[in-house]
């Protein structure tokens, strides 16, 4: 179905209402973080609002989840929801390379560049955004530079083994750890090969040495190609369920775990009533990803009618151009209906997010472009990606009476900065 031809939800400002009691499900984006740790960034951060000032923060817990509570001052208790923060938290399920022997860590590289460089995703995705494509194809870039260090690192392993230790074949163990194949066989391959290959590989290994070869090496950290490679990755094994079929399964389990038990809270004083007027699930980066796939999968009204979908830096464009017949497929789901509330947050800056023409069109007043500004450097090394936890458009929106995307800045007065300080602010946008 074409997306213009779906009859999804648009201005979604004219359903809202007050709620009294609102739970926030932060679903986090990629990264071994610790548990809670990106929740209480965000509630910290919820907690310095200055137009939505907040008491002191309080811990609670309700069963199997725990919760940390953003409670209004004094004068706006009534005008404002009480805020529950919780975090289905995932970073644990995320696949462990860190221990990868250099041949491992080939492999890997091999099947990501194939994975990313060799479809035809990007040239979809240029007739949509042509600076994000030239981002991406930059980062390719820097994926290829990347890939040449594996090869000397490869070359290094297979010609500096001493005398008398195992063999390459008996020191490698492939496939990857945490990703089933059915390459029966490959370790032998990769002995026969590396032995056919030992001249070569005693050509290449001394380029490590090489003084050119360290400053790319220092080039690359720089740049967090390392992270970029790991992120690059994880969504390949998360969208393909050839690789890890159960990966995305066990993941989408976590949120809808955590979305039962807030959805099944009842209040105290009245246990036939659900204790949240309003659960908005919260995805941040891959978090959005997910987010959006398990509530586009719900098709019950009970839970569609107090749910709200907000993404913070969601790579869905990018996605939906990789992989249409799902993360699309996925978009097209929530915009016919499923996902009655959806705001997106994207930045210019946040070379992994972009505006999203099928949103666009069937929620309206529903995107907000942010303003990052941070130099090309932190540009490059996705610094801006991690910015929406400290935008204070994006907070208030969590801590606002009606969820709603707030009004732009008003001008600077006649008069200059201090007349400006001096002007009642309004919407929910202010900090």
């Amino acid at each position: 179905m074409d997306s213009a031809e779906l009859p999804g939800p648009k201005d979604q400002s004219e359903t809202a209402t007050t709620v009294a009691k609102r739970a926030v499900i932060l679903v986090h984006g990629w990264g071994h973080h610790p548990r809670n740790s990106r929740r209480d960034i965000l509630v910290d951060n919820l907690a310095m609002s200055r137009r939505m000032p907040v008491g002191e923060t309080t811990d609670g817990a309700i069963a199997g989840e725990t919760f940390r509570r953003l409670t209004p001052i004094q004068e706006h208790l009534g005008k404002r929801p009480v805020v529950d923060v919780f975090e289905a938290y995932w970073a644990d399920l995320i696949p462990a390379t860190s221990d990868d022997t250099p041949p491992q860590r080939f492999w890997s590289a091999t099947k990501l560049l194939f994975y990313w460089m060799l479809h035809p995703w990007w040239l979809r995705s240029l007739r949509q955004n042509r600076s994000l494509t030239v981002v991406f194809m930059a980062s390719g870039l820097l994926l290829l530079l990347w890939y040449a260090t594996i090869i000397v690192a490869l070359a290094g392993f297979v010609v500096g083994s001493p005398a008398g230790t195992p063999s390459v074949a008996e020191q490698v163990d492939l496939p990857l750890v945490n990703e089933p194949t059915d390459d029966a066989g490959f370790t032998d391959v990769f002995n026969l090969v590396s032995q056919r290959l030992q001249p070569i590989f005693a050509d290449i290994a001394p380029v490590a040495n090489n003084e050119i070869f360290l400053l790319l090496l220092i080039i690359l950290s720089i740049f967090g190609i390392g992270t970029t490679a790991s992120v690059a990755d994880f969504v390949r094994r998360y969208l393909s369920a050839s690789v890890d079929k159960d990966l995305d399964a066990v993941i989408a389990h976590r949120l809808q775990t955590t979305l039962q038990r807030v959805f099944d809270q009842p209040r105290e004083d009245d246990p036939e009533r659900p204790d949240y007027d309003e659960v908005v699930v919260l995805g941040h980066s891959m978090g959005g990803v997910i987010g959006l796939e398990v509530l586009a999968t719900y098709d019950v009204s009970a839970i569609k009618d107090r749910t709200t979908l907000i993404t913070w830096g969601a790579p869905l464009a990018v996605l939906a151009h990789r992989s249409p017949k799902r993360v699309h497929r996925s978009i097209m789901k929530a915009c016919s209906g499923r996902v009655p509330r959806w705001f997106d947050v994207y930045s210019s800056a946040d070379w992994l997010s972009a505006r999203l023409p099928a949103h666009d069109e069937h929620y309206e007043n529903s995107s907000l472009a942010a303003d990052f500004s941070i130099s090309w450097l932190k540009f490059m090394s996705q610094h801006a990606h991690d910015q929406y936890y400290y935008h204070p458009e994006s907070l208030s929106m969590l801590l606002a009476p009606q969820i709603a995307i707030p009004a732009p800045p008003k001008p600077t007065p006649p008069g200059g900065a201090s007349a400006a300080q001096d002007a009642p602010r309004t919407g929910i946008g202010s900090p």
